[in-house]
């Protein structure tokens, strides 16, 4: 594996509020494409993919949700084709979580804010395969999805969404591959 990471769906009514990364965005090829608010598990202060996504809302949402009750949707993995320097594909495992929001007077502090009713964001460009878990987690929003993502990438549900234990899991003894942030060893294994 080589990230873990944690994002959160955020709703008010039947829009959703996406975060369009911008031109200071590192990965060249995924500017001005749409994701979900979230980010990377740190082993320095997150203890489960619930801490990670809380976090996140904290350092990318303004005013911050107080209180924030989240819903578990599911997790994925991720196998996103070639990026930045790597020579093969990465592995993401993604836990994803929605939120209703009480207003839609929240803006992003990272990347451009775009709200979205879903049929819209059919339409958009999506980085890191939100595209995939977007139409994974729709079914459980109630709403037919019916778009073909990008066929580079793969997404496979991980865990039953829905399962809260799974959801609120100790992070900390999993292993990230050492080399995910170097020149990659092919032979290497990830763990």
């Amino acid at each position: 594996m080589d990230v873990i990471s944690a994002a959160v769906l955020l709703r008010h009514g039947d829009r959703y509020l996406f975060q369009r990364k911008d031109q200071g965005y590192p990965v060249e090829a995924f500017r001005g494409h749409l994701c979900f608010v979230g980010g990377s598990w740190t082993e320095t202060g997150d203890r489960t993919p619930r801490d990670t996504a809380l976090r996140e809302l904290h350092e990318e949402v303004a005013p911050a949700p107080t209180s924030p009750q989240l819903a578990f949707l599911g997790a994925f993995t991720l196998w996103v084709p070639e990026c930045r320097t790597r020579t093969r594909d990465y592995q993401i495992l993604n836990f994803i979580y929605a939120l209703d929001l009480d207003a839609d007077g929240h803006e992003l502090l990272e990347g451009d804010a775009a709200w979205r009713a879903l049929p819209a964001a059919r339409r958009e460009r999506w980085c890191w395969g939100y595209d995939h878990v977007l139409g994974h987690c729709a079914e459980h929003l109630g709403v037919a999805w019916g778009v073909t993502p990008d066929p580079a990438v793969r997404c496979e549900p991980t865990q039953v969404s829905g399962d809260t234990a799974y959801a609120d899991m100790d992070l900390s003894a999993l292993r990230l591959n050492p080399l995910r942030d170097g020149d990659l060893d092919e032979a290497a294994p990830l763990r």
